[in-house]
């Protein structure tokens, strides 16, 4: 199945960050960054905890949360309990633009729920050159480094075996074979905005 997705946006990058995205990013190495929604499917809980301990070896590492700006209250606990307020910083949505300069500023970008099929955010990832850890849904590019189930000691020990071999993690990192199908994506976009799929 071809990903409607193209490599032809026309953003440049890199763009300005917000300025407390831009002071996170430069008080944190290494610095992870992922697109979460606070929902059962994205398995917060699970990278809030593997983070958590994740830090015990790397006590400067700074996760990076882009997606809704409100929070739950059991979110916030969750932070709280794991002594991660400095650590974890959530900075709402950003423009695409902003988006891809935070992760082309991070070490590793992380993408938890399962049922996201061949996702954009990855591939623009891998795109930059990024490593991607990623739970395994059956259609992640060859160079994704995956994790199953999505479960606190699986995913810390896939944390932990990228950020201790990074350079090379990073020198392996693969381009995904996707063509710049602007075309299909548009007309994707119309038709569903005109109620035709």
């Amino acid at each position: 199945v071809q990903a409607v997705f193209s490599v032809n946006y026309p953003e440049e990058i890199p763009v300005p960050l917000p300025t407390t995205v831009e002071t996170f990013l430069r008080a944190h190495e290494p610095c992870l960054f992922s697109y979460t929604m606070f929902r059962q499917e994205f398995t917060p809980g699970v990278l809030l905890e593997a983070f958590a301990h994740l830090c015990e070896e790397f006590p400067r590492a700074g996760l990076l949360i882009a997606g809704p700006r409100e929070v739950p209250p059991a979110i916030t606990a969750l932070i709280k309990h794991w002594r991660l307020e400095s650590k974890v910083f959530i900075s709402g949505n950003l423009a695409h633009n902003e988006f891809l300069t935070a992760v082309q500023r991070s070490d590793v970008f992380i993408r938890t729920p399962v049922s996201d099929g061949l996702c954009a955010s990855v591939i623009e990832a891998l795109n930059l050159g990024v490593p991607v850890v990623a739970v395994e849904n059956g259609m992640r590019p060859a160079s994704v480094i995956t994790y199953y189930p999505p479960e606190v000691p699986i995913l810390l020990a896939t944390m932990r075996r990228v950020l201790r071999n990074l350079d090379q993690v990073r020198s392996q990192v693969q381009s995904p074979n996707v063509s710049g199908n602007l075309d299909a994506e548009v007309s994707l976009l119309l038709s569903v905005a005109s109620g035709e799929s």
